[in-house]
């Protein structure tokens, strides 16, 4: 039964968002799915537009971290220029309620709001049918 409800989300969602934390089995995960949002594409006779959202992305950048973005862009997934990053604000929010905007407003502030204007540009692009990647394109 989740299965099928996960497939009919997929069919109507105008954006599809795909987390992953920056390491290599996360990205093989990300490319099955892709493959997959490719197949109800396919079936529902629309493009399904996606994203890779890298987070839990240590502060500091590592070897492993820049190997990962680049096997991702080898493989044609479509990203979000903007990562999120490892932040006490994000882990706080379940316990005390405060949106991370309130409680560290510049640094996963700045995150969550540029994320935000990401989406929002690439749901209106996919609207407009000009979306870069869609299902299947990785």
């Amino acid at each position: 039964m989740r299965h099928t409800d996960i497939l009919r989300a997929w069919a109507r969602a105008d954006l599809i968002i795909i987390p992953a934390v920056p390491s290599e089995p996360d990205v093989r995960e990300a490319l099955v799915m892709t493959r997959d949002l490719a197949g109800v594409s396919e079936s529902i006779g629309r493009d399904i537009p996606y994203r890779l959202l890298f987070t839990r992305v240590r502060p500091l950048t590592s070897r492993v971290a820049t190997e990962v973005f680049r096997q991702a862009s080898a493989a044609g997934l479509a990203r979000f220029d903007g990562v999120l990053i490892e932040r006490e604000a994000y882990k706080e929010m379940f316990l005390t309620g405060e949106p991370p905007t309130d409680s560290e407003p510049t640094k996963a502030g700045v995150e969550v709001t540029a994320l935000l204007a990401e989406i929002r540009k690439a749901v209106a692009h996919g609207k407009a049918g000009t979306l870069t990647r869609k299902a299947g394109a990785a």
